[in-house]
């Protein structure tokens, strides 16, 4: 699974910093909570991995590549505004994005998707207010609930799974005031996790390892403050 000490960098232990120092804030302070929905679309990064004993194989120990298509995410978040300048939520997001992943030792190639679902803990720096216009600056920490790599070939599907990971993202957010109450925002977010390993489920055997998991997001959010 993940290797938390060989990837811990500057910008992990920034979001990290950026983080807990909001959430804590957060608890000593009266000011407005928030509800918020996002949607929009994913981007991510073709990926290879290490292949273990899958029986797809001829040998034990192949590389696999998989391309991946543009996909979709959706999001649901509770969050609160502690100051005129910061704020911070917990975030809840699921991502699937179409996969074709090729087995080189014998020329396999498998349909599919790659998907997961991931909570993270955000804060968000209000740089710049102009009337109801509001663009933020943020940084996240997230722990993964799931990854998930299915693979169809006619009839039969398999899937590979992994789960408990720790990952990172940095968030840009233009978010315009409706009235006192809603917001609709438009967000750009991009996202690091590297050496992922996913294990054996459903007509699967072995292991996948140090897949790379660096989606960019381009959507919108609706808020509503209470």
């Amino acid at each position: 699974m993940y290797n938390f000490h060989n990837n811990l960098n500057k910008p992990m232990l920034t979001a990290a910093l950026i983080a807990i120092t909001f959430s804590s804030s957060a608890l000593a302070s009266d000011s407005t909570w928030y509800t918020k929905a996002s949607v929009g679309l994913s981007q991510l990064s073709d990926t290879s991995s290490d292949a273990t004993n899958t029986a797809i194989t001829a040998t034990d120990n192949n590389r696999w590549d998989a391309n991946i298509d543009s996909g979709f995410y959706a999001g649901a978040g509770l969050g609160k505004q502690i100051s005129e300048d910061f704020s911070t939520e917990l975030y809840w997001e699921y991502r699937t994005n179409d996969s074709d992943t090729q087995v080189n030792a014998n020329g396999d190639s498998f349909s599919g998707n790659f998907a997961s679902s991931i909570f993270y803990l955000n804060g968000y720096y209000h740089a710049y207010t102009n009337g109801p216009w509001h663009v933020s600056l943020g940084a996240g920490l997230g722990w993964v609930q799931e990854i998930d790599l299915d693979l169809e070939q006619g009839s039969v599907e398999r899937s590979y799974s992994g789960d408990g990971d720790i990952t990172w993202q940095l968030m840009f957010q233009a978010d315009y005031r409706l009235n006192q109450n809603w917001s609709l925002a438009t967000e750009a977010r991009w996202q690091d996790l590297s050496r992922v390993s996913l294990d054996a489920e459903e007509n699967a055997v072995g292991a996948l390892d140090n897949l790379d998991y660096n989606p960019v997001s381009l959507g919108v959010n609706l808020s509503y403050r209470f």
